[in-house]
């Protein structure tokens, strides 16, 4: 039920905010993603460069990857099936949807900083640290929080 209506805030969200990326591929990852305890890379991949234009929602998890790879989001080892740790999670976040982040993150933009920005601001939680696996409805949510942010003009 908790999963269901957060499902139906953030596609009544994207649909407000003109965001063109939900189609039937994405809703049926956004659904396995939701589901996830551990958020899988892959998934997490497609749906933040879907969000950010860099794929198209009719390209594949295993685009996304490649993408990402490309624009130095993830690393050349990463796979599909790897869990999403907090830092990364910030990381892809701040770089592909373009927020600036602090003076830190500025001079070293890494993952550990982009995490410290993200919880400054107040879009992540510190309360396990930078190291810690997200969950998939708590990729959704962050996700959705920075869209919100980027469609207030940051």
């Amino acid at each position: 039920m908790k999963t269901s209506k957060k499902l139906m805030s953030f596609l009544l969200f994207l649909f407000l905010m003109g965001f063109s990326f939900v189609s039937a591929q994405s809703n049926e990852l956004l659904d396995e993603l939701l589901s996830q305890d551990s958020a899988q890379l892959g998934i997490t991949t497609y749906l933040i460069l879907t969000a950010s234009g860099h794929v198209s929602s009719n390209d594949s998890p295993s685009l996304a990857m490649e993408k990402a790879k490309e624009l130095n989001l993830i690393k050349t080892t990463d796979l599909e099936e790897d869990v999403v740790r907090a830092d990364r999670l910030s990381f892809m976040l701040m770089k592909s949807l373009e927020i600036p982040g602090g003076v830190m993150y500025k001079l070293f933009p890494r993952p550990r900083f982009a995490y410290k920005h993200l919880v400054y601001l107040g879009y992540m939680s510190d309360s396990a640290g930078p190291a810690r696996i997200v969950a998939g409805d708590e990729v959704v949510r962050v996700l959705g929080y920075l869209l919100e942010l980027k469609g207030g003009k940051l």
